[in-house]
């Protein structure tokens, strides 16, 4: 997986609570706005552990979340509609 990049889904901006979400599936096709689905496994998040496994180079971006749980997606799935009564964010 090295090379690939990975994306990051920060939830800070919503509220207090923040998500972070690694993966190299479908990294490079994802964009602002779309809704997907994504399941993987909660773990621990240390950038030392992380870092080239997900290729993430800006380390201050990534400090917020030292020690958190995140979510390592396995499985990211594109396009899904949105659930009723909501609208995805632009």
């Amino acid at each position: 997986m090295l090379g690939q990049k990975a994306f990051v889904l920060d939830g800070s901006e919503y509220g207090d609570e923040s998500l972070l979400v690694l993966s190299t599936e479908n990294a490079d096709a994802i964009r602002k706005g779309d809704v997907v689905q994504v399941s993987g496994i909660v773990e621990q998040f240390r950038l030392a552990d992380y870092r080239d496994r997900y290729g993430l180079l800006h380390d201050g971006v990534y400090r917020t979340y030292s020690d958190e749980e995140f979510l390592a997606a396995h499985n990211v799935r594109q396009n899904v509609p949105a659930p009723s009564g909501t609208t995805p964010s632009s």
